[in-house]
């Protein structure tokens, strides 16, 4: 038998798909308050050998993430937890790396998240604001608006959700070139390596940023970076706050250097107050809540129950991460 740490608002969530693993999993509940209980009964973790865990939103919706955390990373028989980001620059999945835990991220989020960056962009191109203030005034007049058809993206991290986005900007008839550290890869995008991004950048009308944030991607975009981006260019970040050297990207929207930026996510969250970003008329804010599509949870919920399967039958996990290749974003 496996022992399961799992949140209790799953575990009632999920009762009749848990049901099915009965036989073979133990299921350990941690309530709202940090308590944990099994079979209704309260249990304390110091007696339990946790082989698995789910580290899911209901987790993360109660502020329990920290107590979770620690209760596996205290266990010395982990084995596999199931996390529900697709970015794993937290310390939390290094020091999993580290103890050798398998380790499988989340792309339930990624259809969502490749829907929001098309749009965003598709609101700047069309204009939406333009057309209901013309609206609102009952002025009959058009507005000519930019295309995606024939427009160039550079996608800097070719995964789960830079796959979906490319998609998506193909199915428009736009050019994509993906950023993947080990460009040699097949893939059914042309590939540059991270070396090669800013000799690239000229080109581009788009510059999507879905790349994890590790050591070397930390301060990615900075003046260099910007420098080389077309006046006409947007830039979206759906990956980390800390890809992107804010203030030098304030200067370069200050100074029309580029045309706008989409950001979900910041170096600072929640951003200040008191943050340029906030009124800033070419930047588009959202609270790191590009996830947010109504699918995304029935999306997370199924992957984990497909890969608790395959966990306890000894078969492939989807989405199964080389944790050789974690490497902490310092």
């Amino acid at each position: 038998m496996k022992n399961l740490l799992i949140a209790a608002s799953a575990v009632k969530r999920l009762a009749t798909q848990l049901a099915n693993f009965t036989d073979k999993v133990n299921l350990f509940e941690m309530q709202a308050d940090g308590s944990v209980t099994h079979g209704g009964e309260p249990v304390s973790l110091a007696d339990i050998d946790i082989h698995c865990g789910w580290l899911s939103s209901d987790i993360m919706a109660a502020k329990l993430t920290r107590d979770y955390a620690i209760s596996l990373l205290k266990s010395s028989t982990l084995e596999w937890v199931q996390s529900l980001s697709a970015g794993l620059d937290d310390p939390f999945f290094t020091k999993l790396a580290e103890k050798g835990i398998r380790l499988s991220n989340s792309d339930a989020q990624a259809p969502a998240i490749a829907e929001y960056v098309v749009a965003s962009v598709l609101q700047r191109y069309q204009g939406f604001d333009i057309r209901k203030q013309f609206q609102n005034d009952a002025k009959w007049q058009a507005n000519d608006f930019k295309e995606i058809y024939n427009s160039n993206w550079l996608i800097i991290g070719l995964g789960n959700i830079g796959q979906l986005v490319a998609d998506r900007v193909t199915a428009f008839g736009g050019n994509v070139t993906g950023v993947k550290r080990d460009p040699n890869r097949a893939n059914d995008y042309p590939l540059i390596g991270f070396d090669n991004i800013n000799a690239n950048l000229a080109q581009q009308d788009v510059v999507v940023l879905a790349c994890a944030l590790t050591a070397d991607t930390r301060d990615l975009v900075d003046q260099a970076f910007l420098a080389q981006m077309k006046p006409d260019a947007i830039i979206v970040n759906i990956g980390r706050g800390d890809l992107v050297k804010e203030d030098e990207l304030l200067i370069a929207l200050d100074k029309d250097a580029i045309d706008f930026a989409v950001l979900d996510v910041f170096r600072t969250e929640p951003l200040p107050e008191k943050s340029r970003f906030w009124n800033h008329p070419k930047v588009l804010v959202t609270p790191h809540s590009s996830n947010r599509g109504l699918g995304t949870d029935s999306r997370g919920d199924s992957l984990f129950l497909a890969n608790l399967d395959a966990y306890i039958n000894n078969k492939v996990l989807k989405n199964e991460v080389n944790t050789t290749e974690l490497r902490p974003a310092v």
